[in-house]
């Protein structure tokens, strides 16, 4: 599920990188932030899903905070895009760039996203498992 979660999270920045003007404007049109703060934002955001889905895939030592940052951009992710539709706001998310118009509909980002958060949520219940049963690392 790692695997599947970061291949998600480092397409979808990366196809943003590629083409941070099409990102802006695809936040600028779903009215969600100040027009100041769009711009960093349309640079910002791609990169920290790219770190995020690196550290998903390569970096066993970080994937309990990756999971949790992966969760909390779905979770805001997922907001915007409802208050988006509530609003009317346009027929493109920018999820994933300019290009693969499928995956940047609102209403399937809202169900990738779900099933997104559904798998992370897994990861993070197994890893917390994991380490309560481990016990402390010493009684020191």
């Amino acid at each position: 599920m790692e695997l599947a979660l970061g291949v998600t999270f480092l397409a979808a920045g990366t196809l943003k990188v590629l083409d941070p003007a099409g990102f802006a404007l695809s936040l600028a049109t779903l009215r969600f932030l100040p027009e100041l703060l769009v711009g960093a934002a349309a640079i910002l955001i791609p990169w920290v899903e790219i770190v995020s889905g690196v550290a998903l895939i390569a970096a066993r030592r970080y994937r309990d905070a990756a999971t949790v940052l992966v969760l909390g951009l779905l979770a805001v992710f997922t907001g915007v895009l409802l208050v988006g539709l509530l609003r009317g706001s346009p027929e493109r998310c920018g999820c994933f760039g300019g290009g693969i118009s499928f995956l940047n509909r609102p209403d399937v980002g809202l169900v990738r996203n779900g099933l997104l958060i559904a798998a992370a949520t897994v990861l993070a219940a197994r890893r917390r498992k994991a380490t309560s049963r481990s016990g402390p690392a010493s009684t020191a």
